[in-house]
């Protein structure tokens, strides 16, 4: 089995690489069939909508008609770093367009393959009962739809086009009140909660934030959220420092990452401690504040980098300081608001058991200050690295400031969460994961039957036996603060 030579930006990345058995097979799906047989006879189901996250979108040149994105083998990836020479980030454009959502790439068909979505699509059809169709042109019967979009861009543009490939749906199906199912990868899941807050409209420049209007809430029955950073996600700032590189397919530079608005977007919360100087000690030192990423020497601005321009070096501080202030006003958009005033609810599917990076170093190297993600020093590991699926903490997930907060204990998500389900699995490979999706199908099916969805494994619970699938509690806490929250659960060890 190929394996990458270290986590790269896997929050960009839902593009799992797996050989022979390490994807769902033909059997488990068969189980998930027979689970689900009496509940997939519903007459009618609302439909569900498919948004992966960045790099799960296929990206192709409109004046070349070539992949920019999407095809193993590919060259010319350079191509994929957007202009930063206009006054505002959505100037920026080029011929690149998304085209289509990337299900798998073959290396080898059958042996070796990247497997993006077809594993969830597949299972959505034969044990969901799913009928895909084309959101641009639904036929009668569709209910099982994929949205694209440029993962590059700032992710505001994205809901937008979600919401109106939402209500060009409700038309096409002569229902003005169609309500949809979000399952939202990784950043999509920000696109979700985007669209439910704000609809299709813009705020992010308005001075104060408006409070949020729930307009996207009209025509979404839930979300549910697979390895979403709510919180960000300390990968994203080691891609833009270092970039990354992505099998078979090509090396992201940094020079090419820092173009790309959405990945300021991802960055850890601006209320997160991020940095630590090499004794372990917290440092104030502000990610969003554009004349750091020049004192500390991070993504374009490192001393080994700095062989541009003056003219080009401008364009570099502009760009940066549009793309951290909207990506500052982004986070805080989306914190804006009641959680309990939301009317859609968020199932959360995640990892809790992967050493993932919340905190970096910052360590003086003479004149130059250098950026380190890893310690040989035990101590300091554990102060660098928390618990999560490898590059989505289980706090970044569940929507918490908190560190350490408990999956029951859900007072400090800024999410109207209904259920947090934790499985034991790398983020690339939820959409591949049994337990995962068994929870997904039974969200999906009994929210619409029932209108409730305590997404317990059936799996684990029919297999195991029902004391496997436990409520996990924490009592003494809740009774401390005086606080009551839902139980979530997780697969049975």
């Amino acid at each position: 089995m190929l394996t990458f030579r270290r986590p790269f930006l896997a929050v960009l990345a839902v593009i799992p690489l797996v050989a022979g058995c390490a994807t769902i097979g033909h059997g488990d799906r068969q189980r998930l069939v027979r689970l689900f047989a009496d509940l997939r006879q519903a007459p009618r189901k609302e439909p569900v909508i498919i948004i992966p996250g960045a790099l799960g979108s296929i990206l192709e040149d409109t004046e070349t008609g070539r992949v920019a994105w999407g095809r193993m083998g590919g060259r010319g990836l350079e191509a994929l770093a957007l202009p930063i020479d206009h006054e505002t980030l959505r100037d920026n454009h080029d011929a690149i367009v998304a085209v289509n959502v990337l299900r798998r790439m073959a290396v080898i068909p059958g042996l070796i393959e990247f497997k993006a979505n077809e594993d969830l699509i597949r299972v959505l059809q034969e044990a969901g009962g799913y009928d895909k169709g084309d959101l641009e042109h639904p036929r009668p019967g569709d209910n099982c739809f994929l949205f694209w979009y440029d993962w590059r861009r700032d992710l505001v543009e994205a809901a937008q086009q979600l919401g109106a490939m939402i209500e060009r749906l409700a038309r096409e199906m002569g229902d003005p009140n169609l309500k949809v199912h979000l399952i939202a990868q990784s950043a999509g899941g920000l696109v979700a909660r985007y669209y439910v807050k704000y609809g299709t409209a813009d705020v992010l420049d308005q001075e104060p934030l408006p409070a949020p209007t729930y307009a996207g809430a009209k025509h979404v029955a839930q979300v549910i959220m697979l390895g979403t950073p709510n919180n960000g996600s300390l990968e994203t700032f080691q891609s833009l420092h270092q970039g990354f590189t992505v099998p078979n397919m090509g090396r992201f530079s940094p020079a090419m990452v820092f173009t790309m608005p959405a990945a300021y977007q991802l960055l850890p919360h601006e209320e997160q401690t991020v940095f630590l100087d090499g004794h372990g000690r917290p440092l104030e030192v502000n990610l969003y504040d554009p004349a750091n990423w020049e004192i500390y020497g991070w993504s374009v601005f490192g001393p080994e980098r700095l062989t541009t321009s003056q003219q080009h070096l401008a364009q570099q501080r502009r760009f940066l300081s549009l793309a951290l202030r909207r990506a500052k006003r982004f986070q805080r958009a989306l914190d804006t608001g009641n959680p309990a005033d939301d009317p859609v609810e968020y199932a959360l599917l995640g990892s809790d058991c992967q050493p993932t990076s919340r905190r970096a170093l910052l360590e003086k190297d003479g004149s130059v200050w250098r950026t380190r993600f890893r310690s040989d020093d035990r101590g300091l590991t554990a102060k660098l690295f928390g618990l999560g699926d490898g590059s989505v903490t289980k706090e970044s997930l569940l929507g918490s400031h908190r560190t350490g907060i408990s999956q029951s204990d859900l007072v400090f998500s800024t999410l109207h969460v209904a259920n947090a389900v934790f499985v034991c699995e790398s983020h690339l490979q939820l959409t591949q994961n049994l337990t995962a999706l068994d929870n997904l199908l039974h969200a999906l099916l009994v929210h619409e039957t029932t209108a409730q969805h305590h997404a317990i494994c059936l799996y684990c619970q029919r297999r195991f036996g029902a004391l496997n699938a436990k409520p996990v509690t924490d009592s003494a806490e809740r009774e401390g603060t005086g606080t009551s929250s839902q139980p979530s659960y997780r697969e049975g060890s």
